[in-house]
């Protein structure tokens, strides 16, 4: 009976079923570092003369615990007055307003909803923000979170970012895994 117990206990920790606290704290640090990222490519990244005004809007499309952290953070960012907003990908009304959205982050559970938002986002200077392996290199995605040596990096499109008439910093540029 208690080998029975241990190997439900394991299989549940394996499944992933219930995370243990070092992983919902990894988890959650990853997000607060995907959210510092966010807000630093701000300043790293030049918009149109016409997307400069009023709030910078960040929108998060599907759920994700780096919006509570973009959220958390807004009022602290004191580079640009800043918006966050929570797309859901089922309301029409939230995926048309990716068009209104400086920046665009897809978590990896909705990256299937990366090329309707390339399509909304057309002619609107919107960077483009992913979070799963390959995105980027394939065209879809200007910015691609990855994970490298248990770190958080990032891959640039620079060619994408150009079609979107922005303007990256060469800081940014030299930081960045260059992908195209």
């Amino acid at each position: 009976m208690r080998i029975l117990l241990i190997a439900l206990i394991a299989l549940n920790f394996i499944s992933g079923k219930n995370p243990t606290p070092a992983q919902t704290q990894m988890r959650d640090t990853n997000a607060k570092i995907k959210a510092v990222f966010l807000y630093n490519f701000t300043k790293y990244i030049e918009w149109p003369e016409g997307k400069r005004e009023g709030n910078f809007v960040i929108g998060v499309l599907g759920q994700s615990p780096v919006f509570s952290e973009l959220a958390n953070s807004a009022h602290k960012n004191n580079e640009k007055p800043s918006a966050v907003r929570y797309l859901d990908i089922k309301s029409c009304n939230d995926v048309n307003s990716i068009a209104e959205c400086h920046m665009l982050y897809i978590p990896n559970g909705s990256s299937e909803m990366l090329k309707m938002a390339v399509d909304k986002s057309e002619g609107h200077n919107t960077l483009i923000v992913t979070d799963k392996a390959g995105l980027a290199k394939l065209g879809g995605a200007d910015i691609n979170f990855v994970v490298s040596n248990n770190k958080v990096k990032f891959e640039l499109n620079k060619s994408n970012v150009q079609k979107h008439e922005l303007k990256v910093s060469n800081l940014l540029t030299n930081l960045a895994i260059l992908v195209n």
